[in-house]
């Protein structure tokens, strides 16, 4: 709680404010918005950069690529281009590569994926994951199902967040991030944009800020 005093002679206070509690804005230790390579439509086997189709099954891999947004129905992506996975007999799979993120998991650390999804058909089937992996452990998944409004990524946010300590699984293991989908019908494409990991680190990394 806080009270506010004048500079008068009466040094005349406000009364005490309410209770509140903040936590310090985290560090941005990793943002994609897949603009990279530059492509013109949804591209079939164009991988983002830095980043390994790994999908598995009938038609896979190439269940994966970019796409380009300008000028459809799409609303509320970052820059021009999204990247896509495709369900069909397949499990369609982006990871990021070795040499992308360049980080550890931390004891003591907060870390908080998110993203947002659409689909390019009202099905409302899909549901969009994105794993922060540390090895081969998944420590936390964010996800979110486009649904009826499916075009608007503004709309459909997946956000989670995980406290790490000694005992997590993949503690001090390399991190990574996985992208995958579930549901789906033949070509219709579930888009992924603006993806983000935020980490509050403890000392000494929590002084160093570490941007893609």
């Amino acid at each position: 709680m806080v009270k506010a005093r004048d500079k008068s002679a009466n040094f005349n206070e406000t009364a005490w404010s309410g209770p509140a509690t903040n936590i310090a804005d985290g560090l941005i230790l990793f943002y994609e918005s897949f603009e990279l390579p530059v492509v013109s439509s949804a591209t079939t086997g164009t991988n983002p950069d830095s980043w390994d189709d790994l999908s598995t099954g009938g038609n896979g891999p190439s269940r994966a690529g970019l796409g380009n947004l300008t000028s459809t129905g799409y609303s509320n992506y970052k820059g021009n281009q999204a990247c896509w996975l495709n369900v069909y007999n397949s499990t369609p799979v982006l990871v990021t590569t070795t040499n992308n993120l360049d980080l550890d998991l931390e004891p003591g650390g907060i870390y908080t994926l998110i993203f947002n999804g659409a689909e390019s058909a009202n099905n409302g089937s899909y549901v969009l994951y994105g794993d922060l992996m540390a090895g081969t452990n998944v420590v936390m998944t964010a996800s979110t199902a486009p649904g009826s409004t499916s075009q608007d990524f503004g709309l459909h946010t997946a956000s989670n967040t995980v406290v790490t300590s000694e005992a997590t699984l993949g503690v001090r293991e390399p991190l990574s991030i996985r992208l995958r989908v579930t549901g789906g019908v033949w070509n219709h494409q579930a888009y992924i944009d603006n993806l983000t990991l935020i980490g509050i680190l403890p000392p000494p990394y929590g002084t160093v800020i570490r941007i893609k």
